[in-house]
């Protein structure tokens, strides 16, 4: 029996998804620059031609990433307004959201990527602000803001490198309050 337009579209959106799934982890692995159709190729088990004819090139498919509903829904948890509250209370928030949505694959994936980004509005950024505030406040550990950010990214970016090349790891921390006390301001006795 031939095929009918509804199942040829729905060929190519599971083609274009699967091609999407497969390059996920080598950009959270990896940089972006890093990353090659050749790469993405071998981890999809799919031709160059196929992969073409969904995508122009490495970028196309890295923003078609950050289009899913997964990434902006964890933006969004991520990023809420942090002028209503203590900053070490925005640095909790940030610390429990990505703990929480530390619990598969395809979220850890996305979670490397914002940690990766860079410029205004990145998670960097927003943790230096936090930390500044924090410290102004008397909530949080003196020292360079953008050192704290750096270890506090390093902690995520590392778990995220150790579950992402070793399935088998048990290096995934699930209490947030672990990571948010290495931050907090200690009084001198």
């Amino acid at each position: 029996m031939p095929r009918r337009p509804l199942q040829f579209k729905q060929m190519k959106d599971e083609r274009k998804l699967s091609i999407l799934e497969a390059s996920l982890p080598l950009f959270a692995i990896h940089s972006k620059e890093k990353v090659s159709i050749d790469s993405i190729c071998k981890n999809a088990k799919c031709s160059h031609g196929l992969i073409y004819h969904y995508f122009k090139n490495v970028d196309e498919i890295y923003s078609e990433l950050l289009k899913s509903l997964t990434y902006k829904s964890l933006k969004e948890a991520l990023f809420v307004n942090f002028k209503s509250m203590y900053a070490f209370d925005g640095l909790k928030h940030i610390t429990n959201t990505l703990i929480t949505n530390f619990n598969e694959i395809h979220n850890i994936c996305f979670i490397s990527l914002i940690i990766n980004e860079e410029g205004k509005d990145s998670l960097y950024e927003t943790l230096i602000y936090l930390i500044k505030r924090g410290q102004k406040e008397g909530d949080v550990t003196g020292g360079d803001p953008k050192d704290i950010a750096n270890a506090f990214l390093f902690i995520f970016k590392g778990m995220s490198l150790q579950y992402l090349l070793n399935k088998n790891s048990k290096v995934i921390i699930k209490d947030p309050d672990v990571i948010v006390e290495l931050f907090r301001k200690r009084s001198r006795v």
